[in-house]
């Protein structure tokens, strides 16, 4: 039976002591949550960068959203002053950018500035992989306006699909398939000028970047892109900021502070600080605030829930642990050898479109599946390593919280019993 890692050592701390007080014990614990939060998030920002896929944290989407309205109205700024006059030609930029949302421009350079934003990143490779997603825009809208039925059917299917280069191989074999009438395939200086255009006009508009000029050996210069100190300040500030807000929650040794106002209840620390509604609006809780005495009831109810006690069953944890690491797929857990159900290549692919048509399908279905099982792999390890690692305590309780509609949740992640069986 192979033996699996489940990285109880992340939890580990003084909160273990049990000759410490069990309120110190849990004090101890909710400081650790915190410290397993900071790594998680810190974790989840490098992954996203070795992945080029900064745009995608949480800092990445704040900037995106900030950056799209400046930049698009710099574009139309841009365009509406390349209009055509006595012995004046608009820039061939402008021409392309003019037929283009400009929005969609503005999310398309941002999304792809902030994700090599923290790379060593060429100018000139940069605005030849923003032209090349432009290029991919304009053929698209040619798609759309011959073909808008079909357009639409395939853009629902695809839109949650996360690889771009899968996304853009489908989009351009159905162009060729409807033979779809697009302009001629942009040259590279095309692409080059129409990308840096929308760089310059991305650094005018928001200071979000630069373009240093670096010597490379001797007698070479290059221009880069590269995030202004501001915009490094600004990312450093929000993750430390963020990083503190999101610990990982576990279930606590002790019965939760019951709930009597909406700001507080559940953990006993500020390292792990509750909301009665998981709700932002500042309107909303203060109304909460303002109406305790008129909702008892809903007190009582979510007080009498969390102080009930859990304790880990030992023997059904031995069963699960020993059927996953024996690859037993009993009841729903998934299977761990994901890569044995790939359907495998006919031996005419090359020649059979019958066959290649087939396997296309089939392949396709098999990677949704795959990236479905790889997200249960994740909560079942999870959930076994938070099993194994309170398994010897006493008790268990999980505070717990409403959602705006007054649906209870248990807060702790992953192991709490409202989760999967």
């Amino acid at each position: 039976m192979e033996q699996i890692d489940y990285g109880e050592n992340r939890y580990e701390g003084t909160w273990q002591d049990k000759k410490l007080p069990i309120w110190a014990r849990q004090c101890e614990l909710e400081a650790t949550m915190k410290a397993a939060g900071t790594a998680r998030f810190k974790d989840l920002i490098k992954k996203a960068r070795s992945k080029k896929a900064e745009s995608n944290t949480k800092h990445g989407q704040t900037l995106l959203k900030t950056l799209i309205d400046p930049m698009a109205q710099a574009i139309r700024d841009y365009v509406d002053g390349q209009q055509p006059g006595f012995q004046k030609k608009p820039e061939a930029a402008a021409k392309i950018l003019a037929r283009l949302d400009y929005e969609v421009t503005a999310l398309v350079t941002g999304k792809y500035v902030l994700d090599c934003i923290s790379m060593q990143q060429t100018l000139n490779k940069a605005s030849i992989r923003i032209g090349e997603a432009l290029e991919m825009e304009c053929r698209l809208e040619d798609f759309e306006n011959q073909q808008r039925r079909y357009f639409r059917r395939l853009h629902k299917a695809l839109e949650n699909k996360r690889n771009y280069r899968h996304k853009r191989k489908v989009y351009n074999a159905k162009i060729k398939h409807f033979k779809i009438e697009t302009e001629t395939v942009w040259d590279k200086s095309r692409k080059l000028h129409v990308g840096k255009k929308c760089l310059e006009l991305l650094r005018l508009s928001t200071n979000l970047v630069d373009f240093p000029l670096k010597t490379m050996g001797r007698n070479k210069t290059i221009y880069y892109v590269q995030a202004t100190s501001k915009t490094t300040k600004k990312i450093e500030e929000f993750n430390e900021l963020k990083e503190i807000l999101f610990p990982e929650y576990l279930p606590m040794l002790t019965k939760p502070q019951d709930w009597k106002f909406p700001q507080k209840g559940g953990y006993l620390t500020p390292h792990a600080r509750l909301k009665l509604v998981k709700k932002d609006s500042e309107g909303y809780m203060e109304e909460l605030c303002n109406r305790v005495d008129e909702m008892p009831l809903v007190y009582e109810s979510v007080n009498a829930i969390q102080r009930t006690p859990w304790k880990i069953n030992a023997k059904v944890l031995d069963v699960v642990v020993s059927c996953w690491e024996k690859n037993n797929e009993l009841g729903d857990l998934p299977p761990r050898n994901l890569d044995k159900f790939e359907p495998q290549k006919p031996h005419d692919i090359a020649t059979n479109d019958i066959a290649r048509k087939k396997y296309s399908i089939a392949y396709r279905k098999f990677c949704d599946w795959k990236a479905n099982q790889e997200s249960k792999i994740i909560q079942v390890v999870r959930i076994i390593r938070i099993a194994k690692v309170f398994q010897p305590e006493k008790y268990l309780y999980f505070p717990h919280q409403l959602d705006f509609r007054g649906r209870i949740y248990a807060v702790p992640m992953f192991l709490h019993p409202q989760y999967a069986d």
